[in-house]
């Protein structure tokens, strides 16, 4: 009994890091499809979960997320932007090919909250009667270690 409490310890005092994935397992643009559908597109959606806690956030982190979201539609969203963020992938929280496949991952907003979001594959959409290159990314929470709809991590 106390050996896995003592373990649940050190793993969140020594918190490993998963291994971001290589250049050809992100959710970047196609060059030829880019070619082909125009410019990839990203459509960003947050939350209810993730509006309620922006709103419960100091003042401070507010601007610290806001900062955060700015590099998200910016496209830095598998390394740091300019606001930094220490970005890491979430595996245990990222669907693979059996489930809708996404990415999930988190940058620091500061030493106890994170803003967190799930990236899903560019693909292929019929948008009023025409084909664009589209990518969405799900802005999940941005307060605590905390997964919208699961656990603390």
């Amino acid at each position: 009994m106390i050996i896995p409490r003592l373990k649940h310890y050190f793993e969140k005092l020594f918190a490993r890091r998963d291994k971001m994935p290589d250049k050809s397992e992100q959710y970047i643009a196609d060059p030829e499809l880019e070619k082909k559908y125009g410019k990839l597109r990203t459509y960003i959606v947050k939350t209810d979960t993730y509006r309620e806690n922006f709103k419960s956030l100091m003042p401070t982190n507010q601007e610290r997320v806001l900062e955060l979201e700015k590099d998200i539609e910016d496209e830095y969203l598998y390394e740091d932007g300019p606001a930094g963020g220490d970005t890491h992938i979430l595996y245990d929280y990222s669907h693979s090919k059996g489930k809708r496949e996404s990415h999930f991952l988190s940058k620091k907003i500061d030493g106890h909250n994170r803003f967190n979001y799930r990236i899903y594959p560019p693909g292929i959409y019929r948008v009023n009667g025409k084909n664009i290159y589209l990518r969405k990314i799900v802005l999940s929470t941005c307060e605590g270690h905390k997964i919208n709809g699961g656990p603390d991590y």
